[in-house]
């Protein structure tokens, strides 16, 4: 009677959740509000039958019934967003499409997809997903989604202005972007389009920028590509070992720092940027959304007046490139430093060659400090800038392993001032700033040795902060607010000193607006417990290989063992009142 007492509570409960909470309902026209949604990767959407997501009530029919769907947002994006229909379907089990937000809503028409026929046909699953593979819903929420029996009307969106190609690529001091989709008539390798019968939905691959390639696909595919406000466009559907390359004239000589402007909603790609087959650099592009573009540091060259050829080159494809930047530099960097919008890293170990003050391998041989002799004799203190390990002659540099950023290394071994150094040990960097604004700066540090340790951080020679660092031993590397202040766009000098020493410090991080930089959370298990399933068929035995990356539904929960009888069923019982909640707000509405 116990545990019979324990179920009859149990289903009050739950009777009491349902009551509570009313029951969505929608428009006549409308046949199914979508209700919860799963996420993915930049990626929100809804799931039919649990799979990949959470367990919704949503079912194949609902979604072959409709012939739209209308999303309606908390707030309009300021790019354009990618629409999915994932499904079973053979063939193109994956279709998307660009879509646009227009005052906040974005209604897609589902039987212009390209594989909408194949669906209805012989379609058993699917996913619909909204989002840029991004940090999109950071800062975005839907307010509704419905599927609709009728083809929605579709709000136009105002169509960014595409440039005229320029008659000549120039280099001429200063900051000069050479846009991405202005390479050379033939001057490219591209092979995207062999392989639109593995992947349908490159047959309607954009040409945007360069339409002569459109017939036939002969060459690279372009797109819109919005970088600081502008319209730049970009090359994109990459594939391995494809090139593109730029003639460019020089028209003012000097050493100029190189990077480029990427983006990836895939594995991630490697950007290489060689001059006159010389390679400048590479870099990789981080997967943030193919619509979010960073500015990536590649390198430095130095170029005389003259003609000469760019190329860049994807080894693994995978990423959307939208052009290289050149930035004129009066000093002798190691690394080309950019601030660019939005959130610049900057680690300490990319000081310049030749602007910094040193002294700790002169203190260590007059003091006969055998624990520095070691480090040094093994590369631990110079890990990361070994050309001064020689004749210890520059700042030292250790392994750091930094949160949120990974292995970056830091400066290490620092000094003040003292009688014969009256200006301690300092290092100074050359930041190109891209865009200019208002920033809040921060620093990664970490010291050993109690408290009243500090540095000096100045832009231009200003100081700007002197935070002073938390003890909490060398590895472990703590953000620290520096100051907020307006940045303007040319070349700039930040420096970093030490008026007391005894302070490793690993990274600057400037973060556009008012609102200093944070440290990510602590990583945690979006899924306890669950199997690697999360995708289209996965689970579906109902074992316990059903999970999802959004930590919920999942192939319906792993097979009960019936010698546990009655605790069993009185936990399936609290678990059903535990989502009470989520069962109503996605019940099914349907057209009368």
């Amino acid at each position: 009677m116990k545990k019979l007492s324990l179920g009859i509570s149990v289903v009050l409960i739950l009777a009491l959740v349902l009551s509570i909470f009313p029951v969505v309902t929608v428009s006549a026209e409308d046949i199914y509000d979508l209700g919860p949604f799963a996420s993915d990767n930049g990626l929100k959407g809804w799931c039919t039958n649990g799979y990949d997501g959470i367990a919704t009530e949503l079912t194949v029919d609902d979604i072959k019934a409709a012939k739209g769907l209308v999303i309606t947002l908390d707030t309009s994006p300021s790019t354009s967003l990618t629409f999915v229909l994932q499904s079973d379907a053979d063939p193109g089990w994956w279709d998307q499409t660009s879509v646009s937000c227009v005052d906040g809503v974005i209604a897609v028409d589902l039987t212009a997809m390209n594989t909408w026929a194949d669906f209805l046909e012989n379609g058993t699953q699917a996913n619909l997903l909204i989002g840029d593979w991004g940090d999109f819903w950071d800062n975005n929420n839907v307010v509704s989604a419905v599927l609709t029996s009728d083809v929605p009307d579709i709000p136009a969106a105002e169509a960014a202005p595409i440039p005229d190609q320029p008659d000549s690529l120039v280099i001429g001091g200063g900051i000069t972007l050479i846009d991405g989709v202005w390479f050379d008539d033939g001057a490219f390798y591209e092979y995207t389009i062999d392989s639109v019968a593995d992947r349908p939905w490159v047959a309607d691959a954009s040409y945007t920028f360069r339409p002569e390639y459109q017939d036939g696909g002969t060459g690279p595919q372009t797109e819109d590509a919005t970088i600081l406000g502008v319209n730049v466009g970009a090359i994109c559907y990459t594939e391995a070992n494809e090139w593109v390359q730029y003639t460019v004239n020089v028209t003012k000589a000097g050493k100029y720092a190189v990077g480029g402007w990427a983006s990836s909603g895939g594995d991630g790609g490697i950007v290489e940027l060689y001059c006159n087959d010389a390679l400048i650099g590479s870099f990789d592009v981080a997967n943030k959304g193919w619509t979010n573009y960073s500015l990536y540091s590649a390198g430095i060259v130095d170029l005389e007046e003259g003609t000469y050829v760019i190329k860049a080159l994807w080894p693994n494809g995978s990423m959307n490139f939208a052009g290289a930047v050149f930035a004129e530099v009066a000093t002798n960097p190691y690394a080309a430093l950019f601030i660019a919008g939005g959130n610049n890293t900057i680690k300490a170990v990319e000081f310049d060659n030749d602007a910094y003050s040193e002294f700790s391998a002169e203190l260590a041989e007059a003091g006969n400090w055998s624990w520095y002799f070691d480090a040094r004799d093994s590369f631990g203190n110079y890990a990361l800038r070994q050309e001064y390990q020689e004749n210890q002659d520059g700042p030292q540099t250790e392994a750091a392993d930094v949160a949120g950023i990974g292995e970056i290394g830091a400066i290490c071994y620092t000094h003040g001032p003292d009688d014969d150094h009256p200006e301690g040990e300092w290092v100074q960097y050359t930041v190109n700033v891209v865009k200019g604004g208002k920033y809040a700066l921060g620093v990664w540090a970490a010291t050993d040795t109690g408290k009243g340790k500090t540095i000096d951080i100045f832009w231009d020679g200003d100081l700007k902060g002197s935070p002073e660092i938390l003890s909490k031993g060398w590895p472990n590397y703590n953000l620290h607010d520096v100051a907020i202040f307006d940045l303007t766009e040319g070349v700039h000098t930040l420096k970093l000193a030490w008026p007391v020493g005894d302070a490793n410090v690993a990274a600057f991080v400037f973060l556009e607006g008012e609102d200093y930089p944070q440290p990510p959370p602590p990583p945690k298990d979006d899924n306890p417990g669950a199997g690697d399933g999360g995708n289209i068929g996965g689970g579906d035995d109902g074992a316990s290989d059903g999970g999802s990356t959004a930590g919920a539904g999942g192939g319906g929960g792993g097979a009960t063992n019936p010698a546990n009888g009655d605790a069993t069923i009185l936990f399936t019982m609290i678990l059903v009142a535990l989502l009470g909640t989520a069962v109503v707000t996605v019940r099914k509405v349907r057209a009368r």
